[in-house]
């Protein structure tokens, strides 16, 4: 049988006791009251609990904030035509520094191009207004000699609040059309329009457009024997698919000389499908190249 309560603590007084300074039996006191009752501290040690306490909630703070700024709603910038040619003129800039350019120049020759495009990228009514027949809901093509500088403003414009787009080369195109794995899949792709998942530099849109740089420029191509006018057909796709604001081109060459390299039908569909801007035909080259003619060999293999 279990010994009773008051037995043990008649019993007690018989144990051995622990030899305690008069601070730990005040703790133990302390400790076990009610209600309890806990030491001061130094100043010392009064300062080291604020400075990890601080340190806590600052580490909660940047969490939180970190997470949100990670996967929390996004708001992008509210750009005007002026705040967006600033911003391709500052983006220009830095890739003439990174590629070793002597510079990213605005000059008479283009001030206005950009100025128009400016609008065109911000969704600006006042595009429309510009020219007969310039809508916000066609695409873009952008015509001048060789060298003007056509190439770099579009890629400059890629990222815009209007409809972002990927940039394509032509001749590359019929390239890959060309290769052993190419033919058919390479004019599906082309034809249709880009998919992005992540859309931080496509300004939230998830469908981007597709820019075709140097039209006319590339050759008639063969696959397995088969020629094609890989661009030629890639237009005539798109026309049908609509949505005509999410293809654009560059071309060193006019409307006509276009019309004679791709036929009549494809060029009513650029006429259609793009508000045509072009370059002033005394706009000097940049790059002191001399423009090329039409291709007109076919690229095999």
């Amino acid at each position: 049988m279990e010994p009773q309560t008051n037995e043990l603590q008649a019993l007690s007084g018989l144990l051995p006791l622990a030899i305690l300074t008069t601070e730990e039996k005040q703790a133990l006191a302390m400790w076990t009251s009610n209600p309890r009752q806990y030491p001061e501290l130094t100043p010392e040690e009064t300062a080291e609990v604020l400075q990890t306490a601080r340190r806590e909630k600052g580490r909660q703070a940047y969490l939180e904030a970190y997470t949100k700024q990670v996967h929390g709603e996004k708001q992008w910038p509210d750009l005007d035509a002026r705040t967006f040619r600033d911003f391709v003129v500052r983006r220009g800039k830095a890739r003439a520094a990174d590629r070793g350019w002597a510079d990213f120049d605005i000059d008479a020759d283009n001030r206005d191009i950009l100025k128009i495009l400016a609008l065109y990228f911000v969704g600006d009514e006042r595009f429309e207004k510009l020219k007969p027949g310039y809508s916000l809901g066609k695409g873009i093509l952008l015509i001048g000699g060789t060298g003007v500088g056509k190439t770099q403003l579009m890629e400059l414009c890629s990222v815009n609040p209007h409809a972002s787009y990927t940039v394509h080369e032509c001749q590359v195109i019929a390239e890959e059309f060309a290769a052993k794995d190419g033919g058919k899949p390479v004019l599906d792709h082309y034809s249709g329009h880009g998919r992005v998942s992540k859309t931080d530099y496509t300004f939230g849109q998830t469908i981007t457009g597709r820019f075709f740089d140097d039209l006319g420029q590339e050759a008639n191509a063969r696959h397995f024997g088969n020629e094609r006018n890989v661009m030629g057909e890639i237009i005539q796709n798109r026309y049908r698919l609509g949505n005509y604001f999410l293809t654009h081109f560059t071309s060193n060459h006019d409307m006509e000389q276009l019309g004679q390299f791709y036929g009549p039908r494809v060029e009513d569909r650029l006429r259609e499908m793009c508000n045509i801007i072009q370059f002033a035909a005394s706009a000097k080259s940049r790059r002191g190249s001399v423009a090329n003619p039409i291709a007109t060999t076919v690229v095999e293999k």
